[in-house]
């Protein structure tokens, strides 16, 4: 700020400063504060542009421009918002033509441009306690998306049906695999009951393990334990068959 009072006491009184200076001394308390108090309340102040950060070699912080006057018109202090004036180029950003040129008409021509430049007098100034940070003055720019609360409420509601018939469809699913699963071991239990000699309560096991995708990928794993079955009957329709023939040669052999 010392700098800036060094150059307002040399300035003339029909010329123009343009310094430029870190956002700190803008909203910083202290004395920087009392020289703020002083340049606005003697209407020196005629314009602060905001500039994009790292934009000067050596330093990455956002710098701004303070304009002084000492034949200023009128009563107002114009706040420029630039910090997305610029172009990346390597690691720094550099202004165009085209943003200098956005810039230096909106601070001729004094006009305000929403999320860019303000029009502030000394009774707001004042208001904001001498505070001449930019952001105070120019709102930023929202560029988060809208979102139309009613429209994505119906969308959720939508998905939450459709998930429940889903869930139902699920349920019916599961609730028929069960049904066919308990039907087979029922048919297997029948025809192990009646010693493999019911052939078509075997045909019904088949059409009905054909009818569910669930059994039908452990076909052969149930056709595998159906023939278990047969050779276990077998095998104990031989033994009788055996214990009968000894008994026969045992009464034969007392006579």
């Amino acid at each position: 700020m010392a700098f800036i009072m060094h150059s307002l006491s040399w300035l003339a009184s029909n010329g123009t400063a343009a310094i430029v200076c870190f956002p700190g001394i803008l909203y910083r308390g202290g004395a920087e504060r009392k020289i703020r108090k002083y340049l606005v309340e003697n209407n020196f102040i005629d314009c602060v542009v905001q500039l994009p950060s790292n934009l000067f070699f050596g330093t990455s912080i956002a710098t701004c421009i303070m304009v002084m006057k000492k034949n200023k018109s009128d009563s107002t202090t114009l706040f420029i918002d630039a910090t997305s004036e610029c172009i990346k180029v390597t690691n720094n950003n550099k202004l165009t033509p085209e943003n200098i040129s956005r810039i230096v008409d909106t601070f001729a021509e004094r006009k305000e441009i929403a999320h860019f430049s303000h029009l502030a007098d000394i009774t707001e100034i004042t208001e904001n306690d001498f505070n001449l940070s930019v952001s105070t003055y120019v709102e930023a720019e929202d560029t988060r998306e809208k979102i139309d609360i009613q429209k994505l409420n119906a969308e959720i509601a939508e998905i939450v049906l459709r998930e429940e018939e889903l869930r139902a469809a699920i349920d019916a699913i599961i609730e028929e695999i069960e049904i066919n699963i308990d039907y087979i071991l029922m048919l297997v239990k029948k025809y192990h009951d009646t010693h493999c000699e019911d052939k078509e309560v075997l045909v019904t096991i088949q059409k009905a393990i054909d009818a569910s995708p669930e059994l039908r990928s452990k076909k052969n794993l149930i056709n595998t334990f159906l023939a278990g079955i047969n050779d276990v009957d077998d095998g104990q329709n031989n033994t009788k068959e055996l214990q009968n023939n000894e008994d026969s040669s045992s009464a034969a052999s007392f006579v």
